[in-house]
């Protein structure tokens, strides 16, 4: 702001000086009017004044020239302030700049030519110019306006809070992906007992399989066999028997219908049908106990591995509790005084 009023003061002042009236007013005594009878001391006077105001014009037009260069200096010394508030701070070498700049300035306005007119006298026109260009540029924390930084203070406060956030949501996650790397090794430590449990006792099964149908596999084979052909012969036989009965009543139906006397033909033939029912009822009849005693076996031997099983059972079950039992007694035992023998450190 201060840079800028310098700026206008300064334009300002330099357009409102004329250097013609200026030169007017201070050769007022040795100025007369020209005309065709005028001395040659007057031509001479005139030409002095002539060159004199040639010189003045020049060194208007350096000042000129000089004070458009010091005002692009300053408006690029604005923005670089400009800049510099914007982006929260100003570095140290935009310091340096700015310093550089406001000495060149100065060096600039020391060294301007004076024969127009003395730098003092224009100050002494224009109290405040020389007031503006005695007044250095105030400081960025001074041009700071309390607006400004209040919000800036907030952005500050605003940007450590989603910084502790960010903080936490990262412990958070590195937490939480701990917690399911566990939760799968967990898992798969889980899975692979179950498997490794179900193919010990499928293993176990097959071998005791395996040991029974080496023991009792071809005894088991052949009463099987035996027990086949059996319920084979007895289905020839419940079917012998069905038709037979049926033949029977058709024989009573054709008697009773046709009023006439039974053959003897029709007796012979139910008389040998029954014949061989009854001579393959007693033989099923005397091949069955061979088969019941194979059977009966067979149970027996079911039965004693099933006792089998189940002591085997009952003493492994209790080998593990008996176990767990002296493990818990050794724990109570040496644990304590393990505890004891160690320091408190």
């Amino acid at each position: 702001m201060a840079h800028s009023d310098y700026r206008k003061n300064s334009q300002k002042n330099y357009e409102s000086y004329d250097s013609y009236g200026s030169d007017t007013s201070s050769h007022d005594s040795r100025s007369v009017t020209r005309s065709g009878s005028a001395t040659p001391i007057i031509d001479k006077e005139s030409s002095s004044i002539a060159l004199s105001a040639s010189m003045a014009l020049t060194a208007f037009l350096s000042n000129r020239a000089r004070m458009e260069t010091m005002e692009r200096q300053l408006a690029g010394l604005s923005s670089l302030v400009h800049s510099a508030l914007v982006s929260r701070g100003m570095s140290e070498s935009s310091r340096k700049d700015m310093a550089d700049l406001r000495r060149e300035v100065r060096l600039c306005s020391l060294s301007a030519p004076r024969s127009l007119i003395d730098d003092s006298q224009i100050l002494a026109l224009h109290p405040d110019a020389e007031r503006a260009a005695s007044e250095e540029p105030p400081s960025l924390p001074d041009s700071l306006s309390s607006h400004t930084q209040s919000q800036l203070d907030h952005l500050r406060h605003k940007l450590r809070q989603a910084s502790s956030d960010m903080k936490q949501l990262r412990r958070t996650a590195q937490v939480n992906a701990q917690n399911a790397r566990n939760y799968i090794n967990e898992a798969g430590e889980e899975i692979a007992r179950l498997i490794s449990q179900k193919m010990i006792t499928s293993s176990i099964k097959e071998n005791l399989r395996i040991d029974f149908d080496g023991v009792h596999g071809p005894q088991r084979e052949e009463t099987n066999k035996e027990r086949r052909n059996h319920e084979q012969r007895l289905t020839r036989l419940l079917e012998g028997l069905t038709k037979f009965e049926n033949n029977v009543e058709a024989v009573r139906s054709s008697v009773l219908t046709s009023n006439r006397k039974l053959r003897m033909s029709e007796v012979e033939s139910l008389t040998e049908g029954l014949t061989q029912i009854g001579r393959e009822a007693a033989t099923l009849k005397t091949e069955f106990p061979p088969i019941h005693s194979a059977i009966e076996s067979q149970i027996k031997a079911d039965m004693e591995r099933i006792v089998r099983e189940e002591k085997y059972i009952r003493d492994q079950t209790a080998a593990v509790d008996q176990s767990l039992r002296r493990f818990a007694r050794h724990f109570f035992v040496v644990f304590p005084s393990l505890s004891c023998d160690v320091p408190e450190n």
